[in-house]
């Protein structure tokens, strides 16, 4: 009967095992491959909110705030180009444009043709004397070291004759122009008050008004332009055009 017993179990439990086999898997609630499904499930149901995003990363975050070099160079670009199609010279916030360059103490051209042509002919009177080398030595100056020697040329023509008894009414009168171009060499090597100096000493001559002396005004112009004093320098100019107004009225009534 035992054995009976056994033979008729064994049958019914392989039908169970076979059963068993053949049913699908239950997962259990906590399975991860369960919550997979639901969840797309949810996320294709109509209406359904939408998942929230992980938070970026810091990096991220910056790089996705912080423009490329190609758009700043770009956006740089054009405002620098608004700024100057608006006239402005400089493209930083609240830059003021500045004001056009405008020598105040530029000669008048004809003024300054006098000068140049009475100078040639002075200095050709003075052939044989340290003038006409001197003035070639300032011509050709451009170092500094050359505006010295130059300048030391000059000054020594300023302290002692220019030349003998026959050439010294053309000496004096080339003198203003000596001092003139004395300070014209300091203002170049940036030392205005040696200028306002040597523009003393030649307006000291006290010479007729001519074009070495409306020179020596404008020279003296630059030099209290170039240290702040802009009434003092207006002043100079003024006396300047009074000069050249002077000596064009006699260029135009003739001998």
């Amino acid at each position: 009967l035992g054995g009976l017993a056994r033979s008729e179990r064994a049958p019914a439990n392989a039908a169970e095992r076979m059963r068993a086999a053949q049913a699908p898997a239950e997962p259990s609630a906590g399975a991860p491959l369960a919550a997979a499904p639901a969840k797309r499930r949810a996320a294709q149901a109509p209406g359904a909110p939408a998942s929230k995003a992980a938070p970026a990363s810091k990096a991220a975050r910056a790089s996705k705030a912080a423009p490329s070099d190609g758009l700043l160079a770009e956006r740089e670009g054009g405002a620098l180009d608004e700024v100057e199609s608006k006239g402005g010279g400089s493209a930083a916030s609240g830059a003021r444009p500045a004001p056009p360059a405008t020598d105040l103490g530029a000669s008048d051209p004809r003024i300054e043709q006098q000068r140049q042509a009475r100078r040639s002919q002075l200095l050709a009177r003075l052939a044989g004397t340290p003038a006409p080398d001197a003035y070639r030595e300032a011509d050709r100056a451009r170092s500094r070291s050359e505006l010295q020697r130059a300048s030391q040329q000059l000054a020594a023509l300023s302290s002692a004759g220019l030349g003998g008894t026959s050439s010294a009414a053309e000496a004096e009168q080339l003198r203003p122009d000596v001092y003139c171009r004395l300070a014209e060499l300091a203002l170049r090597m940036a030392q205005p008050r040696a200028a306002l100096d040597w523009v003393g000493q030649g307006l000291a001559l006290g010479t007729a008004p001519s074009a070495f002396v409306a020179c020596l005004y404008q020279q003296q112009g630059r030099a209290r332009q170039a240290l702040g004093d802009r009434d003092g320098a207006a002043q100079s100019y003024m006396n300047a055009l009074r000069v050249n107004e002077r000596l064009l009225d006699e260029s135009l009534e003739g001998p």
